[in-house]
């Protein structure tokens, strides 16, 4: 922990054991995120009309719609293990030779994301169908933001150190 506590840390610059560590984690993190995309998109789908069946029911589908339980249940989960995977990569990506900027506009993208990924469901079943219109835009801005985060350390850490550009921002 003692190379956090410097923001001139550089991923580059850790011993071997600690980026292997940093690798099995972040490498963990994107197959679980694609994992759950994959299960995502399967279960809820990508358009309008899917994800409207997939909240308020459908008769032509035979489907119900979402409890309150179990949105609640799906709610309490997300709310718990989202914002801690959030911060450890935001704090790994703040490592990264993006300018500050930058890596301020991707993290909060991603929480604000999260938000509406927790938010939208509800808002869809106990609001308005037309809200089901913000849940593939809300997913795209999360993806983007979580990939970037995830990736890009992993790429600067890795790649050799005259193959970077240095960007500064700092």
């Amino acid at each position: 922990m003692r190379y956090f506590g410097n923001m001139e840390f550089n991923l580059r610059s850790v011993p071997q054991a600690m980026k292997l560590i940093i690798t099995g984690f972040l490498g963990f993190m994107l197959i679980g995120y694609f994992l759950n995309l994959v299960m995502t998109i399967s279960t809820i789908g990508l358009t309008y009309g899917s994800i409207v069946s997939y909240y308020l029911g459908s008769k032509t589908e035979m489907a119900f719609p979402k409890t309150y339980r179990y949105l609640l249940e799906v709610s309490h989960f997300h709310l718990f293990i989202m914002p801690l995977i959030l911060l450890t990569v935001s704090h790994l990506f703040l490592f990264t030779s993006w300018p500050a900027r930058r890596q301020i506009r991707f993290i909060v993208a991603a929480f604000a994301a999260m938000g509406g990924q927790v938010l939208l469901p509800w808002l869809i079943r106990y609001g308005h169908r037309s809200f089901a219109l913000l849940k593939t835009p809300t997913d795209i801005v999360m993806t983007v933001s979580f990939v970037t985060m995830a990736g890009l350390p992993l790429l600067e850490m890795w790649r050799p150190n005259k193959q970077l550009h240095k960007t500064g921002g700092r």
